[in-house]
């Protein structure tokens, strides 16, 4: 974001600089604010509604609509509204009636996260909302906690196939995802491990259910050859190995290489196969872990009821 608050700062576009006023018009209708202007964000009942997050991206840009110089955080609509939807419309139907009780709890903990955090401080609260990447990395901050509390250490271990399916590969591989995933799977180690599941299961339980995940993905990469061609899975893989190789060497160094080693990997595939075939091809995934995910439910049910 650009703009600046003091008389005389200056404000950049292309190879242009353009002194700016704060308050001074930029274009029609709209002034530079700039980042310490402060505006009350308008509380919003997180109450798990679907709407939530589209309800506190509006809030935003009307408090802000004559500012051109200010924008809503991407998390509201790139990823509270994608998912809180996704989740409920689509995984939610895949999920076991305690399944679908985590994501009722989970919905609403999100959403008090962020009301929580308004509320502690109205004034920095809307500072945050104007810096992008500080605001992402508050909410993904609060993912674990929010699902943890909801329950999910007590799901079954096919819910958590269906959760963990849930998200794009893209949103995963950045650095504030991995964080998440990272933070949550060291907590179900503690409470899902071997052990654990051959005391549920019966013992071998373990070895059973990682043959099963093993056969359901390679189900996934026969699909994906028979859709774009033998040796597209192959090539996939090597594709997210690269990147991954990349990422990990500079991640020290650069976090956010990360999300760029997502994107390289997305590109390479679709300069081979065409526009849009990485994503197509992660819904394709997608949907094959959940698949299998049911069938492994269905085969360990059959085994153990």
């Amino acid at each position: 974001m650009s703009g600046g608050g003091a008389l005389g700062m200056q404000s950049t576009h292309g190879n242009a600089h353009v002194q700016q006023a704060a308050g001074q018009s930029s274009q029609a209708g709209a002034q530079v604010c700039g980042a310490d202007t402060y505006r009350r964000p308008t509380p919003v009942t997180p109450n798990g509604d679907l709407q939530y997050y589209n309800r506190r991206h509006t809030d935003f840009t009307g408090r802000y609509s004559d500012c051109a110089d200010v924008t809503p955080p991407d998390y509201y609509l790139g990823y509270g509204m994608k998912y809180v939807s996704r989740f409920t419309n689509e995984t939610n139907q895949r999920l076991t009636p305690e399944g679908q009780s985590w994501l009722i709890r989970a919905r609403e903990n999100l959403q008090l996260a962020i009301e929580n955090r308004r509320e502690a401080d109205e004034r920095d609260f809307d500072r945050m909302e104007k810096n992008n990447d500080e605001f992402r990395a508050f909410a993904f901050a609060s993912h674990p906690d929010a699902y943890w509390e909801a329950g999910l250490g007590e799901l079954s271990v096919f819910d958590l196939a269906n959760i963990g399916a849930t998200p794009d590969f893209a949103d995963l591989l950045g650095w504030d995802g991995l964080a998440q995933a990272a933070d949550i799977g060291g907590r179900l180690v503690s409470v899902w491990g071997t052990d654990a599941v051959d005391y549920v299961g019966g013992e071998g339980a373990t070895e059973e259910l990682v043959d099963a995940m093993y056969s359901g993905y390679a189900a996934v990469g026969d699909e994906i050859d028979g859709v774009f061609g033998e040796g597209t899975t192959d090539y996939l893989e090597e594709q997210a190995a690269a990147a991954g190789a990349v990422a990990l060497d500079l991640a020290e160094d650069a976090h956010g290489v990360l999300a760029s080693g997502a994107s390289m990997a997305s590109d390479g595939v679709d300069s081979v196969f065409g526009e849009g075939t990485a994503a197509a091809t992660g819904t394709a995934v997608r949907e094959g872990i959940n698949d299998a995910a049911d069938l492994a439910e269905d085969a360990w049910n059959w085994i153990w009821d």
